[in-house]
């Protein structure tokens, strides 16, 4: 299933702008940190982990889902703070002192009216709720009625007992250019879910993890 699209000539304008250092101004209206990827992405190009986002909304449209978002290792809120509108009550974590604080700053400007709240520490929502995360802890694992969407840095195996496991990408497979280059010829830049096995998932990239039953 497909999630997230940019065309070919989009595509080709944002890797042109990643590529030279291109940088514009920013869109937003959020404190960044320049010297973060996160950072730059927005001054670049407005956004930052743009098909994560349109994942978050997507499953936020489930029956009982705009309850809760988690975000587990929050930074300053790219992603949190394009997200935040959407639901009743955000739970964010982050570890980093200057980054927390920063963070408490940009939430409270796109959530002025409350409903969220800021930890030093990892604290995992309980119930429904659509959780982001980049490493597949014990208490992430056992949020059964997550939607775990898990941006996993390491190649570690995941297992998640409850949930269904899918593989989030654009196929941009460098050790076959001529297939990559085929896909974006004919369909664009795609980010699509593709089912996998646990034993399946070993290596970093980005996964949505869904409740055993729910449907894509």
């Amino acid at each position: 299933m497909i999630l997230y699209r940019l065309s070919l000539l989009r595509y080709l304008k944002e890797k042109t702008k990643e590529v030279f250092g291109f940088s514009g101004f920013c869109k937003g209206d959020i404190f960044l940190n320049p010297a973060l990827k996160a950072g730059r992405d927005i001054l670049r190009e407005g956004v930052y982990d743009d098909h994560i986002i349109h994942a978050i909304r997507h499953f936020a449209g489930r029956e009982g889902y705009t309850t809760c978002y988690g975000d587990l290792n929050a930074g300053f809120g790219a992603i949190a703070c394009a997200v935040a509108p959407l639901f009743k009550t955000v739970q964010l974590c982050e570890a980093d002192d200057t980054l927390r604080a920063v963070l408490t700053v940009n939430i409270g400007l796109k959530a002025p009216g409350g409903g969220w709240e800021v930890y030093d520490a990892e604290r995992t929502p309980s119930g429904p709720c659509i959780l982001r995360c980049d490493r597949a802890t014990e208490t992430v694992r056992q949020a059964s009625e997550a939607v775990i969407i898990l941006q996993e840095k390491d190649a570690l195996p995941l297992n998640f007992p409850g949930h269904d496991i899918y593989a989030y990408g654009a196929g941009m497979d460098k050790t076959r250019p001529f297939l990559t280059l085929w896909r974006l010829l004919t369909q664009g830049y795609v980010f699509r879910l593709r089912k996998i096995d646990s034993d399946d998932a070993d290596r970093g990239g980005d996964y949505i993890c869904l409740p055993k039953g729910m449907a894509v």
